[in-house]
């Protein structure tokens, strides 16, 4: 890991400096009674979690319990109401977000929010693959706790003196156990402004956790940060198999914290010496097993306009997302609310509620990404939740399959089994003829930025002609204009202008086709078929090849465009012929040309690097045949 800045440790301290200054007092009347906080979404954690909690029962322990999941994937009718009889509340980390945001709550940064944000003024908080093996709630009642408010667990290590956390808390290293932090037990009231702190450390995971594991060390810091005592039993973790065994302040088992194996709701689960009550633990999960088939349902509106809503989105499937003034790409909704073309971290997942406002609909990855309203132009609008909370526009799109012509009628962009030829000019670079193939990929011309296109039409606006690697990562954006081109611009790299006008062609058939309006150039079919005989003649010829400055070399135009000798610059060639001008292309792939090469009739092809003349001389075949 690189070593860590004065100025960076300056940085974050400052923040936490700040972060103390602006702590809400203590909310007296937002927190009541005692309870317990368990983080357990999804199908391996909430397993996990009836586990934990059905011993929690078996031992007599009466507390309420908060089950804390991050959005509805994690968590749907079915199980919650597994949960009602054991005495479960259920609570969305992502609704409580909306009126108490947060930078980040992906992981292990929910477990100080759960506590920070649980109804209870005294929590004891378990991991999900927490077990106990008595009634906790006696803890409360400790010596221990009553002095300090905080108890907390070891781990089996030592934060060693040269850790950077210490400079970077302004902590003053302490020879003592790292944090197990899968239990703990905390009055919110007494250790409001700890806890408070240890989030905004979790707040700034992307930093602190390149330097801690986790949110253990987080209370760790947080507690000495401001100076403040808390309780650890003396005795340190009996471990079994892929289990932590914790102790109470007398040296008694009471957790047995399951982490590196943790139960399976589906396949087996394997047997842990001095594991105790371990065949209870089992029944529990045959119990879930009758209960629940570990599928988690998609949230469902249940109001007519959502479900119209709902299935008008999964006919459409194919929509444009675009990020205001960022960038945009298509987006495929499939039935099962995953995102499949243009899906990435923030947008996996999709799907649609009822609100007070009214329906929406939500992009997801871990946690949703943003909140989108359907306007009068059919458009889907909104603003990103988190991170840069940019607007958004999720506009509903048709492809080549289906996009409108005039009076209405769908045809495809290109009929005929042949394809289409066009003339594709990057503005001050080159120009070559590339031929659009009716199933979506770029034929004659092809490169590896030029290699799939589309047509779409936002709603009821222009078509827009799409060409790149990826019909999801398109490098250029054409719309036609009344002459009949189409023009547009690189949206990366050169950002260079871009044009391309049809080519006459016998086998395309105009009369059916989107496109098949543009003007033709007379002239291009016959420099192309010049062309493509010049390709037969040339290739398996070598060159002298003389740049400024640099030693002469040989190369060799190989079959399929394939350049033998030469530098890492001289890997590809190709022939460009536009309105009688050939030009020979060279370089070192297929989507950058370095040198231009015009043949001056003699044998010797001119070009220029930098304003600096460039020869290729052609070296006649009977001299190496």
């Amino acid at each position: 890991m690189a070593k860590i800045t004065p100025e960076k440790i300056a940085k974050y301290q400052e923040l936490s400096a700040e972060s103390m200054r602006s702590v809400p007092e203590y909310p007296e009347d937002q927190f009541k009674g005692r309870g317990i906080v368990i983080c357990g979404g999804g199908e391996k954690y909430f397993t996990c979690a009836w586990v934990a909690i059905s011993m929690l029962r078996k031992w007599g322990c009466d507390l309420p319990v908060e089950l804390w999941h991050l959005g509805p994937f994690e968590m749907d009718d079915k199980m919650r109401n597994i949960m009602t009889p054991l005495g479960v509340t259920t609570v969305d980390a992502h609704e409580v977000e909306i009126g108490h945001p947060v930078r980040s709550l992906g992981g292990w940064e929910l477990n100080p929010f759960s506590m920070i944000h649980s109804s209870f003024e005294e929590i004891i908080f378990l991991d999900a693959d927490n077990v106990v093996t008595v009634d906790p709630s006696f803890l409360f009642e400790t010596p221990q706790y009553k002095e300090t408010g905080a108890c907390f667990w070891p781990d089996f290590g030592r934060l060693g003196r040269n850790r950077d956390i210490w400079k970077i808390c302004g902590v003053e290293y302490r020879d003592e156990p790292e944090f197990e932090s899968g239990q703990v037990v905390l009055d919110k009231r007494r250790c409001w402004k700890e806890i408070q702190l240890t989030m905004h450390l979790n707040d700034h995971s992307d930093f602190y956790y390149k330097h801690v594991h986790g949110d253990k060390e987080t209370y760790h810091m947080a507690w000495h940060m401001l100076g403040t005592k808390y309780s650890m039993p003396d005795r340190g973790i009996d471990a079994l198999r892929a289990t932590m065994c914790q102790h109470d302040f007398e040296g008694n088992r009471i957790f047995q914290h399951r982490n590196m194996d943790k139960w399976r709701f589906k396949g087996n689960n394997a047997r842990i010496q001095g594991f105790l009550y371990e065949s209870e633990c089992v029944a529990f999960l045959a119990e879930l097993r009758e209960k629940w088939d570990g599928d988690i349902e998609l949230p469902m509106p249940k109001s007519e306009e959502g479900l119209a809503l709902l299935a008008e989105i999964g006919e459409q499937e194919l929509f444009t997302y675009y990020r205001v003034d960022h960038d945009r790409r298509t987006l495929e909704f499939k039935d099962n609310g995953i995102i499949g073309r243009g899906a990435a971290s923030c947008e996996k997942r999709w799907y649609v509620q009822d609100t007070p406002e009214g329906v929406e609909l939500v992009l997801a990855g871990t946690a949703p990404t943003c909140r989108l309203n359907k306007k009068e132009d059919g458009v889907w609008r909104g603003t990103w939740v988190s991170h840069e909370r940019m607007e958004v526009e999720l506009i509903p799109h048709v492809v080549a399959k289906k996009h409108r012509a005039g009076g209405g009628k769908y045809v495809t962009p290109i009929s005929g089994k042949a394809g289409r030829r066009y003339v594709y000019e990057r503005e001050g670079h080159d120009k070559r003829v590339i031929e659009l193939m009716p199933d979506g990929t770029v034929g004659k011309g092809h490169a590896r930025l030029e290699s799939k296109w589309e047509v779409i039409a936002f709603g009821e606006s222009a078509p827009v002609l799409r060409i790149g690697p990826t019909i999801d990562n398109p490098i250029v954006e054409l719309k036609q204009q009344p002459g009949g081109e189409w023009t547009g611009r690189w949206n990366k790299y050169e950002r260079m202008p871009i044009k391309l006008t049809a080519v006459d062609a016998e086998e395309t058939e105009p009369e059916e086709s989107v496109i098949a309006d543009a003007p033709v150039i007379e002239d291009v079919k016959e420099v192309i078929e010049v062309a493509d005989v010049r390709v037969q003649d040339i290739e398996g010829m070598k060159f002298l090849l003389i740049k400024p400055g640099v030693a002469h070399s040989f190369i060799e135009l190989q079959p399929k465009h394939v350049i033998a000798g030469g530098t890492d610059a001289e890997k590809w060639w190709t022939l460009q012929s536009v309105q009688g001008n050939g030009e020979l292309l060279v370089g070192p792939r297929e989507d950058v040309a370095m040198l231009r090469f015009e043949r001056n009739g003699s044998g010797i092809w001119k070009g220029k690097v930098n304003d600096d003349a460039v020869e290729l001389v052609e070296i006649p075949r009977d001299i190496y045949a």
